[in-house]
């Protein structure tokens, strides 16, 4: 027995070794990642001790970072855990804040210094005791796996470490650390991770490990790049932990991400060529003092890096620039990256747990730099303060005034954001006119320039169309007074008059209508009249839409209304009681901000009646938006965040492999965000066609929009179809009869090509406001956002080319003169009928990452009214289809 005894251990040691050799190949030990020379308290576990898997062995998920974070937090008297708030899918977004025990004991007292350090007319100095605070965000980018680790890790290291380095560091900084920048886009690409990972690591970029599944784990819940966020705040991530950085003002603010596996280590600053004009000279000096700290480490491990290349600090909305605009000395960190544990590169294999460990190091030699430079980090402060002042008192441009007419919901989202960003808003005191445009208190609001965020608010609301340096990493412009519609002027001075109540932002609510006998009745003009309109349609009542304008009268006299304006009947036709109308209406008032009128007959003053043929049924949009590889899920995450989260419209999703199956009966609308549509199949296509004829609507968007034009959906000239296909690819349109280009240098390649690219750029459309997809418009001037160079010719049909670009169409950001030269007079928006429905193409996204408000109806038009339009040239057309 004994014998057997013997050989049944030997078994299980040779089991067990097997497991190790597999399971635990790519895990390493705590002493792998820890710098030298830092001692650890034994009481603190390591992510290993709570977590059950050594680093590098799994990727962590969102659960695991919440149980090892609050485990350290109940453990140590360095750390306090909070919850700042909850993604769209509800899981926690946390903030430790990590010090010495005798900084958490004063953290209001050194907070409130702090923020005085940077009020120009605070006597507050920099005294002895007095912190630096830093910022450690981990995973902006779900997918970039190693962050979150080495947040872990961090974590461990600033909880754990006794050596004299460390303790001295902490009672020099309050750190600020947030694991999980955002959680929903982790757990996706853990999940998919951990789903394929086997206990013999593949390496082979081809295994399924190593490519994640769509809409992958970059994005948050609707898809939207949070990294794009710091400026809109549209999601309730960037809101949560954009509130953090406003209450804090850190005085270093560290980004950690990940990029190709090509690529080595880069870190902060960026092109010199590229730097945003409002960040000061002296940011960047200091960018480059406190890289050292970063170079030091990597030179000592003979680890390859480079900085001030491809990356660039202008962008304002990003995550290493926006911080660089308020006082802090900013970094973005990005390491070499890949989906799974081990991969091979041209720089051999590379694991994660390497990864991770270089991350980690880096977030600890941050935090070095930040104790060293403890005086120089607070004197740029404070010092960063005064320059702002006197840059503010300098400059020309002493504020902004600016209004948004009839549409208080669209101002409250631009005011919202205003007040996110600590920009003091103040209602207009007096009338002011200015460009020919008087504005009024009762609608219009001004914002000085002489405020601590003045660097901010000049990027916000500036133009700009001349540019040093035409190669761009991601947007050229971002003027947001643009992106919401507003008119507004910059002011040459600013009086103490002109500045009425300031502002704090609240939705603006309407009072319930007066009950109704006949009909009740709203314009199309606000933000909210479609989610209005589908509050109702979705409670199974009945309106309609009219296509021409009418005057009524109401239980308050005499009402004019525009073209798109909503008729709600009462009586006949309506299969909800007056009771249940009523509660909608009020709700619509309250909730929706829609100012609800009760009319007191069905004929008109002036326009159309009631029950005539130019007052339309309205349907319930039943949406299909086709999904997967074929499709940027960018773009398909703004037009679903539009229609579901903000309006409140079913959107049904599937795979445009998955096509053949759908029930076209039960859909009003296709639509199809930009992709590659090449792989529909003829009989695909002859079926959506077929159901277009028979009263479908094809809304098809940027690339979708050239799909839909070759399949014969449209016919329309493709003036240009020049698209990015790649990070830096292009794809020019193939012309047989083209001449041949001139002999160019090879090392002017990248320039000659980049300069042609539309990165972000607003150009000026001219919009049919008479047209059911342009109702609900006060203006034809509608500023379009454009990142591609898909140019459509004008429509054949007279009445179908709904948007069309000026003959002078830019308003701000960078194009070249060809580019420029050939979107004068071009299509933006198509529209036109075909069989009994109809077909909508836009060459632009008309919702672009959430904050470009401006098109937003126009496409939202497209869902309720576009079989609204005529289909032929006679009044008698709808008497000619019944026939």
């Amino acid at each position: 027995m004994k014998k057997y005894r013997v050989k049944l251990r030997a078994a299980l040691l040779s089991l067990l070794c097997a497991y190790a050799m597999h399971a635990g190949a790519l895990a390493e030990d705590i002493a792998f990642f820890t710098p030298s020379g830092a001692d650890y308290n034994p009481a603190i576990p390591t992510p290993a001790d709570v977590l059950g898997y050594n680093t590098g062995d799994y990727v962590s998920n969102p659960g695991a970072v919440r149980e090892y974070v609050q485990k350290i937090a109940d453990l140590s008297d360095r750390v306090t855990l909070e919850v700042i708030g909850r993604t769209h899918e509800h899981r926690p977004i946390h903030l430790l804040t990590v010090s010495s025990a005798d900084n958490l004991a004063r953290i209001d007292e050194i907070r409130d210094q702090h923020i005085a350090l940077s009020d120009p007319d605070s006597s507050q100095s920099v005294t002895d005791d007095m912190p630096t605070v830093t910022w450690l965000g981990f995973g902006v980018h779900g997918d970039e796996i190693s962050s979150m680790d080495a947040a872990l890790l961090t974590v461990y290291h600033l909880a754990a470490a006794t050596d004299p380095a460390s303790i001295e560091q902490l009672k020099n900084t309050v750190v600020l650390l947030v694991p999980v920048l955002n959680p929903d886009g982790y757990n996706r690409a853990s999940t998919s991770l951990n789903s394929y990972r086997g206990e013999a690591p593949v390496a082979n970029l081809q295994h399924a490990e190593h490519n994640g599944v769509w809409p992958r784990g970059r994005t948050n819940h609707y898809w939207f790049d949070l990294n794009r966020q710091w400026i809109a705040r549209t999601q309730p991530e960037s809101q949560a932990w954009g509130a953090q950085y406003q209450k804090w003002k850190p005085n270093l603010h560290i980004d950690f991400h990940e990029m190709n596996i090509d690529s080595t280590y880069f870190f902060s600053p960026g092109i010199a060529a590229q730097r945003n004009p409002y960040i000061p000279q002296r940011a960047t000096d200091l960018t480059r003092k406190v890289g050292n700290y970063a170079q030091e480490y990597l030179d000592t491990n003979q680890e390859l890096y480079y900085s001030e290349e491809f990356f660039d600090d202008y962008n304002p909305a990003m995550g290493s620039n926006y911080p660089l605009l308020n006082g802090s000395v900013a970094f973005l960190f990005e390491n070499r990256g890949f989906e799974g544990l081990l991969a091979e590169s041209p720089n051999g294999d590379i694991t994660f747990a390497s990864r991770v460990r270089r991350h980690f190091n880096i977030a600890v030699s941050m935090v070095r730099a930040s104790s060293d430079l403890r005086e120089t980090l607070l004197e740029y402060q404070k010092e960063f303060c005064v320059m702002t002042r006197q840059a503010a008192s300098a400059d020309r441009v002493k504020g902004y005034v600016f209004t948004a007419k009839d549409d208080d919901a669209r101002m409250h989202h631009f005011l919202e954001m205003l007040d996110r960003l600590d920009i003091d808003v103040f209602r207009l005191g007096r009338p002011v006119r200015q460009d020919g445009t008087t504005y009024q208190p009762a609608d219009s609001y001004i914002v000085p320039n002489n405020q601590k965020t003045y660097r901010v608010i000049r990027n916000i609301f500036e133009t700009r169309t001349r540019f040093g340096d035409v190669v761009f990493y991601d947007a050229t412009t971002w003027t947001k007074p643009l992106a919401f519609g507003l008119t507004y002027a910059d002011l040459s001075s600013v009086g103490a008059d002109m500045l009425g109540e300031k502002i704090d932002p609240t939705f603006p609510s309407k009072d319930a209508p007066d009950r109704a006998a006949y009909a009740y009745v709203f314009s199309w003009g606000g933000y909210y009249a479609p989610r209005a309109v589908t509050r109702l349609l979705k409670a199974d009542g009945h309106a309609k839409v009219a296509v021409k304008p009418f005057t009524t009268m109401t239980t308050k006299g005499s009402v004019e209304m525009g073209r798109g304006s909503i008729i709600v009947p009462v009586g006949e036709g309506q299969p909800l009681n007056s009771e249940e109308l009523y509660d909608i209406m009020s709700t619509i008032a309250d909730e929706d901000g829609v100012v609800v009128h009760a009319a007191i007959t069905g004929r008109t003053a002036e326009g159309i009646d009631f029950g005539g043929n130019y007052a339309r049924p309205v349907e319930l949009p039943q949406v299909l938006m086709p999904v997967g590889e074929a499709v940027r899920f960018y773009d398909a995450g703004e037009l679903w965040h539009l229609m579901d989260y903000r309006m409140n419209i079913p959107v049904m999703m599937r795979d445009v492999g998955s096509l053949r199956g759908v029930d076209w009966s039960r859909l009003t609308h296709l639509v199809l965000p930009d992709g590659n549509y090449s792989g529909l199949n003829d009989e695909q296509i002859k079926q959506i066609d077929s159901w277009v004829k028979g009263g479908g609507t094809l809304v098809a968007v940027k690339r979708a929009a050239l799909w839909a034009v070759e399949k014969g959906f449209m016919d329309v000239e493709v003036i240009d179809d020049f698209v990015v296909v790649g990070f830096g690819a292009l794809s020019p349109r193939k012309d047989k009869d083209a001449p041949v280009p001139d002999r160019e240098n090879y090392a002017d390649k990248e320039l000659l090509e980049q300069a042609q690219r539309i990165r972000g750029t607003i150009f000026e459309t001219d919009l049919d406001i008479t047209h059911p997809l342009g109702f609900g418009y006060r203006s034809r001037v509608l500023p379009s956002y454009r990142e591609n160079r898909i140019i459509l010719g004008r429509s054949k049909n007279p009445f179908g080319t709904v948007a069309q670009y000026t003959a002078s169409p830019l308003l701000s950001g960078y194009a070249s003169p060809e580019s420029i030269e050939k979107l004068a007079g071009a299509a933006s928006v198509l529209a036109e009928r075909r069989g009994r429905g109809a077909v909508v193409l836009m060459s632009d996204n008309p919702n672009f990452r959430a904050w470009w408000f401006g098109p937003n109806k126009m496409f939202l038009n497209s869902l309720f009214f576009s079989t609204a339009m005529n289909a032929e040239f006679s009044r008698f057309e709808e008497h000619d289809h019944a026939d």
